[in-house]
């Protein structure tokens, strides 16, 4: 674990690249800790639809991100982790801003662990809920 823990320090300390993913989205880690994650993008017109909201498959990206990184902060040395099935409720449309994605790990023993993400429009007001489950 201390091998994925230290490239999530050096991340946020800018010493190595984000994943491709996130640097095509515009998201950054923002912090962690043990089975948690913040994960933030500033949304633009650029994410938006023609609606001109943001698309929900940018909420899910930053959903199944801050899930990720979450998980990632329990692994194991040489323990890996993909993302084998997701569901996202969009609760609010958001325009522009910086929709937060906080990445919480919750462990259900009779059925494995379990990711949720919360991406928010403002300080308490969640845009969506996503809950994914690794391999």
């Amino acid at each position: 674990m201390a091998k994925m823990l230290d490239g999530m320090e050096a991340l946020l300390r800018g010493e190595v690249s984000p994943p491709a993913a996130a640097t095509l989205l515009g998201m950054r880690l923002v912090s962690f800790a043990a089975g948690e994650a913040l994960v933030q993008l500033d949304a633009t017109a650029a994410h938006g639809n023609p609606m001109g909201t943001v698309q929900g498959g940018i909420f899910a990206a930053i959903a199944d991100a801050a899930m990720g990184w979450a998980y990632m902060t329990t692994l194991g040395e040489g323990e890996s982790y993909t993302t084998v099935e997701m569901k996202v409720n969009f609760l609010r449309a958001v325009r522009t801003g910086r929709p937060p994605g906080a990445g919480d790990l919750l462990r259900a023993p009779a059925r494995g662990p379990r990711r949720v993400s919360r991406p928010r429009c403002g300080p308490r007001r969640a845009a969506a809920a996503g809950r994914a489950r690794p391999s």
